[in-house]
């Protein structure tokens, strides 16, 4: 729930894990496929339409109440 859109590197399809973010505080990079690569180019597109912009935390609510803010 923490990943932020600069964690992400879509030209290595690599997803850098910040040590703050992980459970044992030791960061490290995750590989992910072709079919991750184009949800998550979807993903973004989507989040540019809906809130029109695509820095900071990956996952956004869409709740009225708290439209666009970070997911905990």
């Amino acid at each position: 729930m923490q990943l932020d859109v600069g964690d992400f590197e879509p030209a290595y399809s690599l997803i850098h894990l910040r040590a703050e973010t992980t459970k044992s505080k030791r960061s490290r990079e995750v590989a992910y496929g072709q079919a991750s690569s184009r949800l998550f180019a979807d993903y973004l597109a989507y989040r540019r339409q809906r809130f029109g912009r695509l820095d900071g935390a990956l996952l956004r609510s869409e709740s009225k109440r708290n439209v666009g803010a970070p997911l905990g």
